[in-house]
């Protein structure tokens, strides 16, 4: 039978270092996870359309 003994504020750190909260790990998990399958473009963006010549455009 095991008795509640009070910890330290350092076991404290280090339990919640090495035992983040479940909530903590699921939140990272979606972020990696978001970031990995986030989609890349697969070429450069098309360079920018030339300005219309509204001159030659009257004649």
């Amino acid at each position: 039978m095991r008795f509640a003994v009070p910890i330290t504020a350092q076991q404290q750190i280090s339990h919640d270092v090495f035992h983040p909260k479940p909530k903590l790990i699921l939140s990272i998990y979606f972020l990696v996870t978001a970031a990995a399958h986030r989609p890349r473009p697969r070429s450069l963006p098309a360079p920018p359309a030339r300005p219309l010549d509204i001159y030659a455009a009257r004649t």
